[in-house]
């Protein structure tokens, strides 16, 4: 028992241990002080953010309008409306926005999901770049393997490995070292384009002319038959994007009208988590396993019927919204780890980021899944116990 504790624990503060880290340094809007370092994992968020200075970590940065200038020395990853990065990472680049400038040395891969992308001549990307977009340019270098989807695709740069580009509108005037599978509803071959090995094509126009572009080509229609089939599965992905945006967008709404609504309510259950975690764990273990059972047991009797039906809905209703009130608690767990004085905006835009954290969490096998339950199950307690306590003061 003594060691089932330990392992317990040791999970457990993990859990808490890692999602504090998404807020070693929260700042808002611009983050000022050329020159200085900062030397831990940078976070932020707000309408105009702009980097001046190194992050020695990762980067993670969400907004309307991104700037970075500066190194930074890990990943980097940012969300907004337009995005100019002109300083070199470290390892890996995920970018996703609507107008997208990039001209850095990315020592890892580079991700890329914008409306307009550009990258520029003086770019390296050290090992895969993935593109997806509505109008891409590719001027730079990339010494791993391209896979670009998006309406018009411009490469006027070197690929090092392989090249697979699918688009409406194709336009290569750039060097592939490695092989191509290349299609789109038209495909137009420019002066400097150069392909060191075999050419797999496609486009309604048919076969083509490469002339000393390429040696070795073939025209093949399975590219026409698996863009099709890639249309189809493209209308699945869609239909679940759009179920998962439509979900993350209503659980920020009920996060939202929880914070205008209540004033110390999740301060005072980040606290009593905060205060006593094992405890917290142990009642929502004994809440989410006895409120069914308890609920089946009343609705058997006439008498207990309509309190049996209550328990019920109720704890349906708590298992729909425990994440996103998960993502609430631990924010404020945040806010009172680390003195912040959050106003309601900030501490929104910290729980719709913990609310990430936590379905990304899910992508981990296993391990992830379990940190994830052993957090909405310690939160659950911690309502409880909360609730149960505000009762007593009122009776």
């Amino acid at each position: 028992m003594h060691r089932l504790r330990i392992i317990l624990a040791s999970i457990f503060c993990l859990s808490l241990g890692a999602l504090p880290t998404f807020a070693a340094t929260l700042e808002h809007a611009d983050v000022p002080g050329p020159g200085v370092i900062v030397k831990d994992d940078l976070y932020v968020a707000g309408k105009i953010i702009n980097i001046t200075r190194e992050v020695q970590g990762d980067l993670l940065a969400a907004g309307g309008d991104i700037s970075v200038s500066k190194k930074v020395s890990q990943d980097l990853m940012a969300a907004g409306g337009t995005i100019n990065i002109t300083s070199d990472v470290g390892d890996d680049m995920r970018v996703a926005g609507g107008e997208i400038f990039i001209k850095s040395k990315i020592g890892g891969d580079l991700v890329i999901f914008g409306g307009t992308v550009i990258l520029d001549a003086a770019s390296v990307v050290g090992r895969d770049l993935i593109i997806t977009g509505g109008e891409v340019v590719v001027h730079g270098r990339v010494i791993g393997n391209v896979r670009a989807k998006g309406g018009r695709i411009t490469l006027n740069g070197v690929v090092d490995g392989n090249l697979i580009a699918e688009a409406g509108e194709l336009h290569l005037n750039g060097r592939v070292l490695g092989y191509s599978k290349v299609s789109g509803e038209e495909v137009h071959l420019g002066s400097s384009a150069k392909f060191g090995k075999k050419v797999e094509y496609w486009s309604p126009a048919g076969p083509m002319s490469f002339g000393a572009a390429a040696t070795d080509t073939l025209f093949s229609p399975s590219l026409e038959r698996q863009q099709n089939g890639k249309k189809t599965h493209q209308a699945k992905v869609m239909l679940a994007s759009t179920f998962m945006a439509f979900s993350f967008l209503a659980a920020a709404l009920v996060m939202g009208l929880l914070i205008i609504i209540t004033k110390k309510y999740f301060a005072d259950v980040a606290t009593q988590l905060r205060k006593d975690p094992w405890w917290s764990l142990l009642y929502g273990f004994l809440y989410v396993i006895v409120t069914p059972v308890l609920s089946v047991i009343l609705m058997i009797t006439i008498i207990g019927l309509p309190l049996g039906l209550f328990f019920f809905f109720g704890y349906i209703f708590s298992l729909v919204f425990a994440l996103p009130v998960t993502a609430l608690v631990v924010g404020k767990l945040l806010q009172i780890k680390y003195k912040k004085k959050w106003g309601k905006g900030m501490f929104f835009l910290v729980s719709v980021g913990v609310l990430v954290v936590l379905k990304l969490l899910a992508v981990i096998p296993l391990i992830g899944l379990l940190i994830k339950l052993l957090l909405i199950l310690a939160v659950l307690g911690a309502l409880m116990t909360t609730k149960c306590r505000k009762w007593k003061l009122i009776a």
